[in-house]
This record gives C-alpha cells, structure tokens and sequence, in this order.
C-alpha cells in the first residue's frame, strides 16, 4: 500500500533527522493504525493510539501524507484547510 510505505520512508527520514530509533518516532503499531483510520482532520488523528504526545510535533506532515493518498484514491478533499495550500492536486 502507497500509504504505509509513505509513512515508513517519513518515519526513517524523521528519525534520521533528530537521531533516534525510528520506533521513536512512531511505533510500527501507530503506523498501521493511522493506515487503517485514514484520518482526514486533527480530531480524527488524535483518536489513533500512540499520536496524543506526538501531534504536536509530527501531526500536519502526517495528515499531509493521508491526504495525498486520499486524494490519489478517489480525488476526495481533505477536511483540514489549513492542508490544502501543502498538497498539490494536479493528476
């Protein structure tokens, strides 16, 4: 899925950047489950376990990421407008 494998390749990157494990970062289980909610807002990724402590820092380059793939899925638009100056919308 383009989704987890996006999110994967952030994590490592983030880690790399601030010199940590990348599990550090987000655990593979955070991972998978913001991949199974697709969280199209902040309310909807503050109810994925393990974001809480973690929105602050990581949470609009996350929702970010969802939303490219939801936009590359069904051209849906993304409920946080503050994201839709980030993302570009050409095919």
């Amino acid at each position: 899925m383009y989704l987890q494998r996006k999110l994967w390749q952030w994590r490592e990157e983030q880690a790399r950047r601030e010199g940590l494990e990348s599990f550090k970062v987000l655990s593979k289980a955070t991972l998978d489950a913001i991949v199974a909610a697709l969280p199209k807002s902040k309310e909807e990724l503050l109810q994925v376990k393990g974001i809480k402590k973690k929105y602050q820092k990581y949470g609009q380059a996350i929702l970010a990421l969802v939303a490219e793939e939801v936009i590359l899925d069904d051209g849906e638009e993304i409920q946080d407008p503050s994201l839709n100056d980030e993302i570009s919308h050409e095919p």
